[in-house]
């Protein structure tokens, strides 16, 4: 018995090394798509894609409503950890399997260049006229370009273990926000005050304020596609900050800011220069307020019939305005607008004097 127990344990072993040579022979034509290093980084981008997949899968299909419940259960920053990861492992597979090699240290996810505005993408060509919204000047470099779209909470997400928050700062975009803010405020002021000779400075102040304010710059972000390329966490998509007003507005002057670092202050100036040009043209230059003409209206006609003045039009506040029709014996004959309801009554009161006969 022990020696056919032998035997066949000897058999087995012949068995199992034809078996692996057999096997090695037949693999052995097989072309090999990655050797050393580029083999382990693939193995783990795998294993990692897949963790990712399965955390995202959990939290969007967890019936635990609040982030706190989440956080009790599964770490918040576990799958920030793991997305930064997979990305990095990502952009170094690429390298390895192209035989190009990027620095280690930065970020490396992709940023679609595409835009939806137009195929010609480039300040210095000509406009054609009427053509709006204007060409979106280029970035020559990809850093800043990367930069402009990249939130502080993707940073934080790529970078989970950073403790000196300075480290980042080259990586989001809330510099070149800043910076942006601050061109952008002087290129409007350079604008107005150009094409509004005859405004105050308290009327100025007012309309920059529409024209800089956080409304507008999220309009002009949306004409060429921001909100869809800006890169934000997956912890500040859940809470839908890709919908902000401010965080949209914040992207627009950050590419204000790029351009100005890109050198290209002039090419900024001119594009902003278009995109506000619309909002020029609409704007309506009124006179000084004759603060005595809603007297002068009652003492020339309040004997011949009743005079009244309704708020018909306007969001109110101090950008909107309020827009104030005169009413004279329940027909309107005059509306003006205004700052605020005193100032738009005194201008449709102005408009009904030149309105109604004279010798009434």
């Amino acid at each position: 018995m022990a020696k056919r127990h032998r035997t066949d344990d000897s058999d087995s072993d012949s068995n199992d090394s034809a078996s692996y040579y057999h096997r090695k022979r037949k693999h052995s034509h097989r072309p090999r798509d990655y050797h050393g290093p580029a083999k382990n980084v693939c193995i783990l981008e795998r294993k990692t894609q897949k963790l990712t997949s399965l955390i995202k899968h959990y939290l969007e299909e967890s019936k635990r409503s609040t982030k706190d419940d989440i956080t009790a259960v599964l770490p918040g920053y576990a799958y920030g950890s793991l997305e930064g990861l997979y990305e990095i492992l990502k952009s170094r597979n690429s390298n390895l399997q192209s035989g190009t090699s990027k620095p280690p240290n930065l970020p490396t996810y992709e940023v679609n260049p595409s835009l939806p505005v137009s195929e010609n993408n480039t300040a210095n060509q000509e406009q054609e006229e009427g053509e709006y919204p204007p060409p979106l000047p280029d970035l020559h470099s990809d850093k800043l370009r990367r930069q402009v779209f990249t939130h502080i909470s993707r940073a934080y997400e790529l970078y989970p273990n950073q403790s000196n928050p300075s480290e980042l700062l080259d990586i989001h975009n809330e510099r070149l926000e800043f910076l942006g803010d601050s061109f952008f405020n002087m290129f409007t002021t350079r604008i107005i005050f150009k094409s509004f000779p005859q405004m105050d400075e308290g009327n100025l102040s007012k309309l920059r304020a529409k024209f800089v304010g956080n409304e507008c710059a999220d309009q002009f972000a949306r004409l060429y596609g921001f909100d869809k390329r800006l890169v934000l966490s997956y912890s500040a998509e859940k809470d839908q900050l890709r919908k902000s007003q401010k965080v949209i507005a914040d992207t627009f002057e950050a590419y204000v800011g790029a351009l100005i670092l890109d050198n290209q202050e002039e090419t900024a100036f001119n594009w902003i220069r278009q995109l506000l040009d619309p909002k020029i043209k609409s704007t309506i230059v009124q006179g000084p307020i004759d603060k005595l003409a809603k007297s002068k209206l009652f003492h020339k006609y309040s004997t011949q019939g009743h005079i009244e003045y309704r708020w018909v039009d306007g969001a109110g506040g101090s950008s909107e305005g309020y827009i104030i029709a005169c009413i004279f014996n329940g027909k309107e004959i005059a509306r003006a607008w205004g700052a605020n309801q005193k100032d738009a009554g005194s201008r449709a009161a102005m408009e009904a004097l030149k309105v109604l006969p004279k010798g009434r």
